[in-house]
């Protein structure tokens, strides 16, 4: 369980790190046998290569794209070789930065969410050095309003010569439209 405290947030964020150790708390409860650590995703308190994988699904959509390429880059240096990074993340077509005041029930909160395309979330995983070998996404459900990119990213075995720079992905989208409910996956081509 990670949490990031960013620096528009100051004025909530001891709230933020209170909330952040009772949930570490309640999760130590429920699993004994499990270690549950809060800090920075940016900055890690693992070793290199310790994790055989990362959960980030709907997690870093809080980082603003400028910070993305040290996030991922974290996430890199501490997954061991075949390690795998499932991430989802709610996108737009264009680069839209939303600003909430309210969450479910009417809760004032205070924080920030940035919607990618697509194609700008993966280049900061692909110029971190893990490997994209799959990309679903999935248009919105009936009364939904964003459309969902999931990657699955792995870091290679062996550090590929172009770490650093830009890999490219596997030729094609898979995505999901679901009016009836049922998932029916077809394949898109890329440009």
């Amino acid at each position: 369980m990670l949490f990031q405290v960013e620096p528009a947030l100051e004025g909530v964020a001891d709230r933020l790190d209170l909330l952040s150790h009772r949930l570490r708390g309640l999760a130590s409860q429920a699993h004994p046998h499990l270690s549950f650590t809060v800090g920075s995703m940016t900055a890690l308190a693992l070793r290199d290569n310790e994790l055989g994988g990362i959960l980030a699904h709907y997690s870093t959509h809080h980082t603003s794209p400028e910070q993305l390429p040290l996030l991922y880059g974290e996430f890199h240096r501490t997954l061991a070789p075949g390690g795998l990074l499932p991430a989802g993340h709610a996108e737009d077509d264009e680069y839209l930065r939303l600003r909430p005041t309210q969450a479910y029930g009417g809760h004032p909160v205070s924080y920030e969410s940035h919607l990618l395309p697509a194609e700008r979330i993966a280049e900061p995983l692909s110029r971190a050095g893990l490997v994209i070998t799959t990309r679903l996404v999935q248009e919105p459900d009936e009364g939904a309003r964003r459309t969902v990119a999931t990657f699955l990213a792995r870091k290679p075995e062996r550090p590929s010569r172009h770490s650093g720079c830009h890999v490219p992905e596997p030729g094609g989208v898979f995505m999901s439209n679901r009016p009836t409910g049922q998932r029916t996956w077809r394949r898109r081509s890329t440009p």
